[in-house]
């Protein structure tokens, strides 16, 4: 039997308006042979370039029925979903769920008005899960639990950069959760009031620099980050850059 991997190339994409019990945006699963072999998923957003090898495409995508984004539409993001039963009851879904050996590597991309109990979840049963951010917006999701949850035990990898979380409710847990995966968190804004940056049982596998947040005593100590709180050009209206008179995180 020959088994193949499974991937998702999505660039200049719009993933919305989905509902599910699990992985109402993105669910990525996997499936194991009886000798214990794992065909793995690997979820690459806007990352298509630096996996050309994996994402050739058989035919051009717009024979596919793809269409460019309008000037006037957002693009890559994934908004709106709602993680749910068929009979609209909550459930602990996640948006984006990675299941065993699942790889997410994604950038450029925002993550808004969502409900679910968490954003992204990796399901790292010691088998190197993934989950790798960059250039990100996590903003206006109503949540349960912890916006990113890499967990159980697992030999993989965390790497948050440039990433910006703000203006989420989330009832309990942190923005990002992890157990005992080598975490980095970089250049990135943590504007949450009241939730921690990191849920993690110990610090020795973490790293961090140039991370501003209101509240850094979740995070190992680093002459690098600034706790304060940013201000941002015009949330009501999607900018999150800094004002010029924000504080710095570089400063």
């Amino acid at each position: 039997t020959t088994y193949a991997w499974a991937y998702l190339c999505a660039q200049d994409f719009r993933i919305n308006d989905n509902i599910a019990q699990e992985g109402a945006g993105i669910y990525a699963d996997v499936d194991t042979d009886f000798t214990g072999f794992s065909a793995r998923s690997y979820v690459l957003l806007n990352r298509t370039g630096e996996f050309n090898l994996q994402c050739v495409q058989p035919e051009p995508m717009e024979s596919l029925g793809a269409v460019p984004c309008a000037a006037d539409t957002p693009c890559n993001e994934l908004a709106y979903n709602v993680a749910e039963t068929e009979n609209g009851d909550p459930t602990n879904g996640s948006v984006i769920l990675m299941q065993t050996d699942g790889h997410l590597n994604a950038i450029r991309f925002r993550m808004h008005h969502n409900v679910a109990a968490h954003l992204i979840r990796s399901v790292d049963d010691d088998e190197g899960n993934t989950t790798d951010l960059s250039r990100c917006l996590f903003t206006d999701n109503q949540l349960t639990a912890s916006a990113i949850l890499h967990t159980p035990d697992g030999s993989g990898i965390m790497g948050v950069d440039e990433c910006t979380f703000a203006r989420n409710s989330i009832a309990s847990g942190a923005a990002i959760e992890v157990n005992h995966v080598d975490t980095a968190i970089t250049r990135s804004i943590f504007a949450d009031p009241g939730v921690p940056v990191l849920s993690s049982p110990n610090l020795d596998h973490v790293t961090t620099a140039d991370v501003m947040a209101l509240d850094l005593s979740t995070l190992p100590d680093s002459t690098r980050d600034l706790q304060a709180a940013p201000l941002f050009v015009d949330p009501d209206h999607g900018d999150y850059h800094l004002r010029l008179d924000s504080p710095d995180r570089k400063s």
